[in-house]
């Protein structure tokens, strides 16, 4: 099919054919990712041997994989063309998906882990530009809430089907990579045959992504202070919940009803996004965002108290309130108004940075669970988020002001023309 171009709908209608494919598209590949996440380190001890820290290196080396894609393939999205790279990378992807099949050694694993990793970053960048542009702009926040949506699915069903799937007496890792490989051939044909919204880039455009090494080849400059705010308070201050949550609760006699909070989590997030999402566009992203500092906090402090199931799931619900609306929040407020040719590298930043507040985030939690234990770095992570709101009020006021004075200057300019 022919591409298109990938200027912003103008039109009302959100879900098209193109954009309910991508969702699934995007959907089902990142359950890739949180399928093999949560049994890999499993099949690293039974079939590698591996010692527990060279399985953690394993593991964790996916995600340095994801940071190389981002930050050296990504501009290249728009002058390769966006549906001839998602083609190219998703084959990619299933290439490494087949050789998981074939165990060779521990570091030849640990490189297909990397390769993995590349593929996935610069994907999931692709993926996430091409849906973003075509949400109608009147229904951008609902839209954008809606897509993310695919991410929260992929998050719930993957390690559900991981798990069931290692269950199996017969050849579970055999079969776990086939369910890993029949997802990334679906998504392979998925794109293959959607059209897919070009960018034209002009010929200043392209000179600036190909020529020379500049920092804003590599990541969206004028992204950066949001995107430190909102990447960092998603992510750091969220990391201490998955990590120490079972531990916290073991202490209450609570595992069993711990393994349901994140369910809950994603019910309530599945539920209010979309209405989220109309508020934003109706009445603004701040109507949102402040609320929702002040939620994620008490979610972390009701959880910091929870002796019993119903403390418990109440966080869940605030912490969907909080830590889910700003999630969105995040997204929306970072690439609304940046051009379509910049939009992959302003994705980049702030993934990029929410990728590095959960990979630092827990050695700097787990540093104070020895001195106030599980609840009271609970405590402390809601201490952080109070000081990101700040962040947050302070380069929002920058960000306000300085898009005044552009409407000044604009206005007065015009006027003067006139």
């Amino acid at each position: 099919m022919a591409n298109v171009p990938a200027e912003q709908s103008s039109g009302q209608r959100l879900w098209t054919k193109e954009f309910v494919f991508l969702f699934i598209a995007r959907m089902i590949n990142t359950m890739t990712y949180y399928l093999l996440a949560t049994t890999l380190v499993i099949v690293v001890y039974d079939v590698y041997q591996a010692e527990p820290w060279l399985a953690g290196v394993v593991i964790g080396i996916y995600a340095f994989g994801k940071l190389a894609g981002r930050l050296l393939i990504t501009r290249y999205i728009d002058i390769v063309g966006r549906k001839r790279m998602m083609v190219i990378i998703s084959l990619c992807v299933l290439v490494v998906v087949v050789s998981y099949f074939f165990p060779v050694s521990i570091w030849v694993f640990m490189f297909v882990r990397f390769m993995h990793g590349v593929c996935m970053g610069v994907f999931a960048n692709t993926i996430s530009a091409v849906g973003i542009s075509m949400i109608p702009k009147e229904r951008y926040s609902e839209g954008l809430n809606y897509y993310s949506l695919s991410i929260t699915i992929a998050a719930a069903l993957g390690p559900l089907i991981g798990m069931n799937v290692l269950l199996i007496d017969s050849a579970p890792y055999y079969k776990l990579f086939g369910v890993a490989l029949a997802i990334v051939i679906t998504v392979f044909l998925i794109v293959s045959f959607l059209k897919i919204p070009e960018v034209e880039l002009t010929e200043k455009q392209r000179n600036e992504l190909t020529r020379g090494i500049h920092i804003n080849q590599f990541i969206e400059p004028k992204s950066v202070p949001m995107a430190l705010v909102m990447g960092l308070v998603v992510s750091l201050c969220y990391i201490a919940v998955p990590s120490f949550l079972t531990p916290f609760s073991e202490q209450y006699d609570m595992v069993e009803f711990a393994a349901w909070y994140f369910a809950v989590y994603t019910v309530v997030l599945v539920i209010i996004r979309p209405i989220v999402g109309r508020i934003m566009d109706r009445r603004g992203d701040n109507v949102i965002a402040y609320p929702a500092f002040f939620v994620f906090i008490a979610a972390l402090v009701v959880l910091s108290l929870s002796t019993n199931p119903i403390l418990l799931y109440l966080s869940a619900v605030l912490m969907a309130f909080g830590q889910g609306c700003l999630s969105s929040v995040g997204q929306v407020v970072i690439t609304r108004n940046v051009p379509p040719h910049r939009l992959p590298m302003a994705l980049s930043t702030y993934l990029i940075i929410t990728d590095i507040g959960n990979t630092i985030g827990v050695p700097i939690m787990g540093a104070f669970v020895p001195y106030v234990g599980y609840g009271g770095t609970f405590i402390i992570s809601a201490g952080v988020v109070l000081l990101m709101f700040v962040a947050y009020y302070l380069v929002r006021k920058a960000q306000d002001k300085h898009a005044l004075s552009e409407t000044e200057a604009t206005e007065s300019e015009s006027d003067s023309t006139e």
